[in-house]
């Protein structure tokens, strides 16, 4: 192996046991699968998938010169969602404040929300913009934030189109599994692909924890009627335990062998999906002994603290009007977050809606994403701070910080991609 060779070795493990530090939760097997998920795909996934990294790059990087002074709104903090990037927003299924449901646009993942300086939390939307396959001018950008940030909430055509696809389909849980011709249920191959799963086949008898963990969201109405065991194999939480958990109408005519019968249609699916920190905890808590002491709550692997910061984020995010299959609760001492699959909750794809609505498609949604941001931290926003002031005065300077971080990434990301040579 020649030096050139050995010197690109020696710093891609460097840098992944950096990476490693930040995932204590993770043991080496997930972590290497982390890892492997990002090898030879686009730099936004390598970004998407290590989101802690991107919260320590900037605690380090904004005290060295030649970095942006963010000073005026390096101070205010508010509730953050943690985990921006752009495809972590879509459509969710909410109730209106009579009781009815209706589909909203708006940020989907409340598993890394909690307090901290928003702009951080804008810095990473930024960023990830930079890093997907046609990056936009992030002027447009800063301009709908601030919008956000001043109430405007109005979707553009390609969100309302968004909301309207979601209405027509519908829940379609049977997407996630397949009947076999033994009678055996099976995820497909796509959710092969993406889960590592404990068994293949459907466990028709639930433990007595998951049924503790469901039960009081369904009782009367759902049959508990099987679970798979997983992990996802990439993204922000790979390697976190979570069980897909089956649930049949429960009515005269309806039992669980109705599910092995080829009634996949009845089946509604919910999600047991293990919570940790937030990735935002680098900048919040930076030394060992501050992330050790979970004084803050972006702090904290504390589990009732945990269900509490992600409680507190699906109020924040979506204004308590959660569905009521939706809830935070504990497993076996852990704090899971319980949502359901399929239930008209459909995530933005940056690569579909470049392909069906073009170059100008995929700058409405971006936009449309940057004023749910901005709605979301305008309602922790303190009185008096002027936030949205300072965002103009400085849109230059958040410009130029998410542009050195996206090189960061880029940097990153070559390296990890390094392969080993015999």
């Amino acid at each position: 192996m020649s030096p050139p060779e050995l010197a690109e070795l020696a710093e891609k493990a460097a840098l992944e046991y950096y990476l490693r530090a930040l995932y204590p939760y993770l043991t080496q097997p997930e972590f290497d699968r982390k890892i492997k998920s990002t090898a030879n795909k686009e730099e936004f996934i390598f970004f998407r998938a290590f989101v802690p990294y991107f919260y320590d790059v900037l605690r380090r990087m904004q005290t060295l010169p030649g970095f942006p002074d963010m000073e005026g709104i390096d101070s205010i903090r508010g509730w953050c969602v943690g985990d921006a990037h752009a495809e972590n927003f879509g459509t969710i299924w909410r109730r209106s404040e009579t009781g009815e449901r209706h589909i909203d646009f708006t940020m989907n993942d409340p598993d890394d929300g909690g307090p901290g300086p928003l702009y951080a939390d804008l810095l990473q939307f930024l960023t990830g913009l930079l890093l997907i396959e046609n990056p936009p001018n992030l002027s447009p950008i800063l301009n709908a934030y601030r919008q956000g940030l001043d109430g405007d909430s109005v979707p553009s055509p390609v969100a309302a189109g968004q909301i309207k696809a979601a209405k027509k389909s519908g829940p379609k849980p049977e997407r996630l599994f397949r009947l076999t011709g033994n009678g055996w249920l099976k995820p497909t191959k796509k959710e092969r692909k993406t889960h590592k799963f404990d068994q293949q086949k459907l466990t028709r008898r639930v433990p007595g924890k998951l049924r503790d963990a469901v039960g009081p969201l369904v009782a009367g109405q759902y049959r508990i009627c099987g679970y798979w065991a997983l992990k996802k194999r990439g993204g922000g939480s790979a390697g976190l335990r979570r069980y897909w958990i089956l649930l049949l109408p429960k009515t005269k005519n309806n039992s669980c062998a109705d599910i092995y019968k080829g009634a996949r249609k009845k089946v509604l699916v919910l999600e047991l999906k293990r919570l940790v920190r937030p990735g935002i905890w680098p900048l919040v808590c930076p030394t060992a002994e501050e992330a050790a002491a979970g004084t803050d709550m972006a702090c904290s692997d504390e589990p009732l603290t945990v269900i509490g910061r992600v409680g507190e984020t699906l109020d924040t995010e979506r204004g308590g009007t959660v569905s009521r299959l939706c809830d935070v609760t504990r497993l076996q001492s852990k704090p899971f977050i319980l949502r359901p699959r399929w239930q008209g909750n459909r995530g933005v794809k940056l690569e579909r809606i470049t392909k069906q609505q073009g170059p100008r498609g995929l700058a409405l949604i971006l936009k449309d994403e940057a004023r749910v941001l901005g709605n979301i931290h305008s309602k922790s926003l303190p009185a008096g701070s002027h936030y949205a002031a300072h965002i103009y005065a400085l849109a230059d300077e958040l410009t130029d910080a998410a542009m050195q971080l996206a090189q960061v990434f880029r940097q990153a990301h070559q390296i990890t991609g390094a392969q080993s040579t015999e």
